[in-house]
């Protein structure tokens, strides 16, 4: 009777397995025979409506199964994950950190570091370079290299309402001129797509690739990193399109290249930051200024003073030079030993190794009054009076923004104040326009007769 209980008991078992899927973990062997047929059916119901929170986990100790037991496996539901490179295309990177070099840095408050080749649609004034307006090739090109293979350009780009059929054109690598090889990052501003491209002038060499980017009107965060044979760039911290090829780290050193193509063009660039993570290279570069007061090498800077943000850097920096002239003097210009193979321009230059120690000379000359001079002043001595809000500290005059002083009249002349915006904030007045109007002209349309520009620099005081 107990071996026909038993064979009754496995019989059970096999077929609650199959009909009813149990644990694959339940072994015959655990079947009690001292049990009747009819309570070893009423278990199994009970275990088949009592599952364990661990189903289907086998414990360290239930690891080795009897002999002759079966083991069922659950079906895995199979999910077919993505190529690594399709995830990284829909994701993308994030943003890079700037690197530890600064290479530029640029927040536009006037064109020193900059050629530009239409002066009438690119202008670099009011804290922003300015693209607005017509033709083939607007575009403002770095006077200096790039001193790095690998780099990081961020900038903030303002898209205007009268950008409506543009190519913006973002181009680093260049070689010298406005229509040379680059590389580029192009917005096709019409089409609403933006490609990186190898091109000289306007003729695309390659195509790297092509992405389609909507960009709205308004101001946007741009970034782009060349890292050997690959460039990528975000915009609004968001990838947009990257490429390798291996033209790209074949490139030598170049330019930056700002342009703009087709009839309505409207944007700007401003807070240009370009950093890399390359350390300087080569030999050390040196910088030695000197001043002169009437052509006479002066140690005491009796016509002026000369000062320069650094004094030695690596072949590629930039260094930016400040001269002062004293009262009763003016700057005239500057000299280098290179026989301007060094040229200083907008009061700035570019280390070379090929000239490891390069002499700056400053020349101030005694001011002589001009023929038609009516007044001058250069803001080195007393002002023979007070005006509200106008006083001098350190050689230029202070005006109170607060008080509403930027013209007014003295006798026949008249003080126009020529003011230059920085950021969006405030103004600094960078010269004085002092004009003679006759008596019988006050009355008529003809134009002031422009007399005498000061050698000054006016800052509102915010």
């Amino acid at each position: 009777m107990r071996r026909i209980a038993k064979k009754i008991s496995c019989i059970v078992l096999t077929a609650a397995l199959v009909a009813e899927s149990l644990p694959g973990y339940v072994l015959a062997a655990e079947i009690q025979t001292e049990m009747s047929v009819t309570e070893q059916m009423e278990q199994v119901q009970t275990d088949q409506a009592q599952p364990k929170e661990e189903d289907g986990v086998l414990s360290e100790n239930e690891s080795v199964m009897s002999e002759g037991a079966v083991e069922v496996q659950p079906e895995e539901e199979t999910v077919e994950e993505p190529p690594a490179e399709e995830i990284e295309e829909k994701v993308g990177r994030s943003v890079p950190q700037a690197g530890s070099r600064e290479l530029l840095r640029d927040s536009f408050e006037d064109a020193s570091g900059w050629k530009i080749n239409q002066p009438n649609a690119v202008k670099i004034e009011n804290g922003r370079a300015v693209i607005k307006g017509s033709g083939p090739n607007n575009a403002m090109a770095s006077m200096g290299i790039l001193a790095a293979e690998n780099f990081l350009m961020q900038a903030d780009l303002t898209v205007g309402a009268g950008n409506t059929n543009c190519n913006a054109k973002i181009a680093f690598k260049a070689k010298e001129g406005f229509e040379q090889q680059r590389l580029q990052l192009r917005f096709d501003f019409p089409h609403n797509k933006v490609m990186l491209e190898n091109v000289t002038g306007n003729t695309v060499n390659t195509t790297y690739k092509e992405a389609t980017v909507a960009v709205s009107e308004g101001v946007h965060k741009l970034t782009v990193e060349v890292q050997d044979d690959t460039i990528t760039a975000w915009l609004d911290e968001q990838e947009m399109i990257t490429a390798a090829h291996e033209e790209i780290a074949g490139m030598e050193q170049g330019r930056l290249l700002f342009a703009g193509q087709y009839p309505a063009q409207d944007f700007a660039l401003d807070n240009l930051l370009v950093t890399t993570n390359e350390q300087p290279s080569g030999k050390e570069c040196t910088v030695t200024l000197e001043t002169y007061t009437d052509g006479v090498l002066d140690a005491n800077h009796k016509g002026g003073t000369l000062t320069a943000d650094r004094l030695s850097g690596y072949s590629g920096d930039y260094v930016t030079l400040t001269p002062k002239a004293n009262h009763g003097y003016v700057f005239a210009r500057y000299e280098t030993n290179t026989d301007n193979l060094v040229p200083v321009e907008n009061d700035r230059f570019q280390l070379s190794e090929k000239f490891p120690q390069i002499t700056v000379r400053a020349y101030f000359e005694t001011r002589i009054p001009g023929k038609d001079e009516l007044f001058f002043e250069d803001f080195g001595g007393d002002l023979g009076g007070t005006l509200p809000g106008i006083n001098i500290s350190d050689g230029e005059l202070v005006v109170d923004g607060s008080g509403g002083v930027g013209k007014f009249r003295k006798g026949r002349i008249q003080m126009l104040t020529v003011r230059k915006w920085i950021g969006r904030k405030s103004a600094a007045i960078k010269g004085i326009v002092f004009l003679w109007m006759p008596e019988e002209r006050r009355t008529s349309q003809e134009p002031f007769r422009l007399l005498s520009v000061g050698e000054m620099t006016l800052r509102p005081v915010m």
